[in-house]
């Protein structure tokens, strides 16, 4: 009887210490200083998904629903300036195994919360180039993408979710949205040669 609770008393002692653990891991982010990384992180979203920031806010860490970095009040340009936006939201997912020292290999998407996404049409033609450099899944969620030339809008999808996926033999550009309240779907696949 004693050994049996013995046993009982280890075994809940190494959960206890086990949850203390992981608690202390995710939540130890919180106290990095991430505004001194601004630089680091903008090298990064540019190298991984030809982002460019050229306004940021602040930048904060949350636990919940999953660890994550979120970059408030963000104005980017993607490409050429191909894919422009301001004021937005940008959250980096992150692996859970590379939440204390960010770097190029700590996410695998992110998700970018904006009211507007302007498209470029007049660089459509570098799209291509765009899907070969990025190499992260990008969601772009529930805003109006705004296709213009010249600063003059064209076309408006509405409520739209755009999405940029790498894929071992191909990347993929997806956006379904609405237009004159009906829904409309497009894409666009880059096959990558060379892969197997």
């Amino acid at each position: 009887e004693k050994i049996r609770d013995t046993k009982i008393l280890v075994i809940f002692c190494i959960m206890i210490f086990s949850v203390g653990m992981g608690c202390i891991y995710l939540t130890a982010p919180k106290f990095l200083d991430y505004e001194n990384k601004e630089g680091l992180i903008n090298n990064i979203l540019l190298e991984n998904n030809d982002l460019k920031i050229k306004k940021l806010s602040n930048i904060n860490y949350k636990i919940f629903p999953s660890p994550r970095l979120i970059l408030s009040n963000v104005s980017f340009e993607m490409g050429d300036k191909i894919i422009l936006t301001e004021n937005s939201q940008i959250q980096i997912i992150l692996k859970l195994s590379k939440i204390i020292n960010f770097k190029k290999s700590s996410y695998n998407k992110i998700y970018i919360n904006s009211k507007n996404f302007r498209f470029n049409i007049s660089k459509s033609q570098k799209l291509l180039s765009l899907l070969k450099k990025n190499k992260k899944n990008i969601f772009f969620k529930k805003g109006n993408i705004i296709f213009f030339i010249n600063k003059k809008n064209i076309l408006t999808i509405n409520n739209a979710d755009f999405n940029l996926k790498p894929e071992s033999k191909k990347n993929k550009l997806s956006i379904k949205g609405f237009v004159l309240n009906e829904i409309i779907s497009l894409s666009l696949v880059n096959n990558i040669k060379g892969k197997n």
